[in-house]
């Protein structure tokens, strides 16, 4: 993992847009610092609007990304619902559905914070979303014999939610250097 202190003390700005070139470094900066390099890397460079972006745009990408895979959750569980006869199973996926409705707001709020450069709230909001994700798997766990069947979408949201982590909290630290 590269030193933080490495990073730029300051990122690009909005109105300081860099090349290409320039977009793909930043790129490689902020995804090189996340627990997920490759996720990063992947969502990053095949969104168009990171091209030319900078720390900002690319927390904004990732948290939208994370807001648009909490809806598509949403849809699995809703496809799911029907077809599960076990109650306890039906109980964990209408949690689940609920836990993913609360992490859209949040993520929508973490949004909004992070355009007005309230760093650490939109970490706030960030973390709480990503708990939606640990707390639909664990619901499934609670009884022996129940597994989710959400497990990969769980991991991928929480690495999404990671990445728009990361990229705040690196921007919370270039702001108060």
């Amino acid at each position: 993992m590269a030193d933080i202190n490495a990073i730029p003390a300051k990122p690009v700005l909005a109105n300081e847009a860099p090349n290409g070139a320039q977009s793909e470094d930043l790129i490689t900066q902020a995804c090189d610092r996340t627990l997920y390099t490759n996720v990063c890397k992947a969502i990053l460079e095949s969104d168009p609007e990171s091209k030319g972006s900078d720390f900002q745009g690319f927390g904004k990408i990732a948290l939208q990304l994370a807001k648009s895979n909490a809806s598509e959750i949403i849809g699995q569980i809703l496809d799911l619902a029907p077809t599960t006869t076990n109650e306890f199973e039906r109980q964990c996926l209408r949690d689940c559905s609920e836990g993913y409705q609360e992490a859209i707001d949040q993520i929508k709020d973490s949004i909004e914070a992070l355009q007005s450069k309230r760093y650490n709230d939109a970490n706030t909001w960030i973390t709480a979303a990503m708990t939606a994700a640990q707390s639909c798997e664990e619901g499934f766990l609670e009884q022996p014999g129940h597994d989710s069947p959400l497990t990969e979408r769980n991991q991928l949201f929480g690495q999404i939610c990671s990445i728009g982590l990361t990229i705040t909290n690196l921007l919370n630290a270039a702001a108060a250097a």
